[in-house]
């Protein structure tokens, strides 16, 4: 799977658009005659391709000022887009695992023996017509979609606790195999089967306005309990009660301006987000400055809660220079954390991008803990949901000499120098690379 380009900019009277090719490079960008093939990882030469159209004889200040002011403009080049193959993997991963009963949210009823459930599966899968390496991966991608579904329930089951539902035909689904969290929220909210304080609690987690008519429906005494339980949370004050108590618009500069003021505390039930996991992808894009992005996202990495697929929803939604100031201001720790993100399925396919557009703020620190982190997560299952040995040599080949070295030295190189050295004629030693 291979991220690609998505632009559409107007400097001047000079459009400059891209499309997903079907190809391996990208689509060329062409304006004025002028063409720029643009390949992965070579996102700022789009900045220079954009300079040299609009370049007619100008000196090299205003040249190189030029460029960093089309530069500052771009909104995160590198995008997913899913391959018809994994949407069709998906489809039928999703097929199979709709035979098993869905009608709570206990994480850990889910699937009780969940070894046996896998294999059960794998006998499902075992008995289409596919060929072997397709129904690896997509044993892989069952196995990451049954996690998926435990982590939505993980963070649902507190606002559904009392429902007797079938969670199949309510659940919404991206056609890439991450469940839509904020349409999937939208669908409960407007069960009317489902006890409306649960769906008034869950429209607060989401930060959705529909909190506004159901609050008019709900009894005087749950509204007086409610205003008692959530007084002492920063955002009830900002968001919740200016919407159901004064029918007020939101005030975004002054939220945005807190936020941006916030001390990023985990522990402080003062803070904004506090015991707030769910409705970051609601109140992201209406901050109005970059210091109130940059700490929304520092808290959720600190808490790490955040859904890896929402991350990245955030990442896209910023500008090139504010994902480097980002990226600065990031410890090692949190920006392993990101980092680690890019491994989830389904953004496996961005990774090694990712890695290279990122790479000044990679230490060798930092690769080892990818490093370790794939060892340790993706060869514990028998099935892949991703590439990971072509992934781990093209990791140690990006990697300078004096980082090897480091690796080298660590206990973790005889079970990677495993990988890296095997051919694809042998079978990779997953039992012995457990042993890690």
């Amino acid at each position: 799977m291979t991220s690609h380009v998505s632009l559409d900019i107007w400097v001047g009277n000079v459009r400059c658009f891209q499309k997903p090719p079907a190809s391996s490079k990208y689509e060329e960008l062409t304006e004025n005659g002028k063409i720029c093939t643009v390949m992965p990882g070579d996102d700022r030469k789009i900045a220079d391709w954009l300079c040299e159209v609009l370049n007619q004889n100008v000196c090299n200040a205003r040249y190189s000022s030029l460029k960093k002011k089309i530069w500052n403009s771009l909104v995160m080049i590198i995008r997913f887009w899913p391959s018809l193959q994994q949407i069709a993997q998906v489809r039928i991963a999703r097929g199979i695992l709709s035979n098993f009963e869905f009608t709570n949210v206990i994480p850990d009823s889910l699937f009780e023996d969940e070894l046996i459930v896998l294999q059960y599966m794998h006998r499902i899968l075992s008995s289409l017509d596919l060929p072997n390496v397709l129904k690896n991966r997509t044993m892989g991608i069952i196995e990451a979609l049954s996690k998926e579904i435990k982590i939505w329930c993980a963070g649902h089951c507190v606002f559904l606790i009392d429902a007797n539902l079938d969670y199949w035909d309510r659940i919404q689904w991206y056609s890439h195999g991450n469940i839509n969290r904020l349409e999937t929220a939208r669908a409960f909210i407007q069960d009317e089967n489902i006890n409306i304080r649960e769906r008034f609690n869950l429209a607060c987690a989401y930060y959705l306005e529909d909190v506004r008519t159901m609050w008019e429906n709900m009894s005087t005494l749950y509204r007086k309990y409610f205003i008692a339980r959530c007084i002492s949370y920063r955002r009830s004050r900002l968001w919740l009660f200016p919407v159901v108590l004064q029918n007020s618009p939101l005030d975004w500069s002054r939220i945005s301006d807190i936020i941006r003021l916030e001390t990023v505390s985990i522990y402080d039930s003062r803070h904004f987000f506090f015991k707030s996991d769910l409705g970051l992808l609601q109140v992201f894009p209406k901050l109005e400055n970059a210091e109130a992005r940059f700490r929304s996202i520092l808290y959720f990495i600190r808490v790490r809660k955040l859904h890896a697929f929402d991350l990245y929803l955030c990442f896209s939604k910023m500008e090139e220079w504010e994902l480097d100031h980002m990226f600065n201001r990031l410890s090692t720790e949190e920006r392993l954390i990101a980092f680690i993100s890019f491994l989830r399925w389904p953004l496996q396919g961005l990774f090694f991008d990712i890695l290279k557009r990122f790479g000044n703020f990679i230490s060798g620190d930092l690769f080892l803990g990818l490093f370790k982190y794939i060892l340790r997560k993706k060869f514990k299952t028998d099935w892949f949901d991703h590439y990971y040995v072509d992934l781990l040599k093209d990791m140690w080949t990006s990697i300078s000499a004096e980082i090897q070295s480091q690796i080298q030295q660590d206990a973790i190189f005889p079970y990677l120098k495993e990988v890296l050295d095997n051919d694809g004629k042998q079978p990779i030693p997953i039992h012995f690379i457990r042993q890690y």
